[in-house]
């Protein structure tokens, strides 16, 4: 089994985690353009776009989700990666004594 550094790792979860809220600005964006347009220009048979509206709102809302999952790996990660860190000063400062 393979061993990725926490870095890395932390670094490819800031990727993705940015890739995914660029992901959930532009869902959001056409949302909120396509509520807009049936506002101001209503049509006889809005089914399609309100199926439309649920399907990208149950979108966004699981994108969000993945986005939290995210940030708590990275929390995980960035504290441990910090212990680590804490330990090898602490153990130079040992040494240097």
């Amino acid at each position: 089994m393979a061993c990725i550094p926490i870095d890395k790792r932390i670094s490819d979860i800031e990727k993705q985690g940015h890739s995914l809220n660029r992901r959930i600005d532009k869902l959001q964006s056409d949302y909120d353009y396509l509520v807009e347009s049936m506002i101001s220009r209503p049509w006889a048979n809005m089914t399609a776009q309100c199926r439309l509206l649920e399907e990208w709102n149950e979108e966004i809302e699981s994108l969000k989700l993945e986005v939290d999952d995210l940030r708590k790996e990275w929390t995980r990660l960035n504290i441990i990666k910090n212990s680590k860190s804490l330990k090898k000063k602490t153990n130079t400062m040992k040494t240097i004594d």
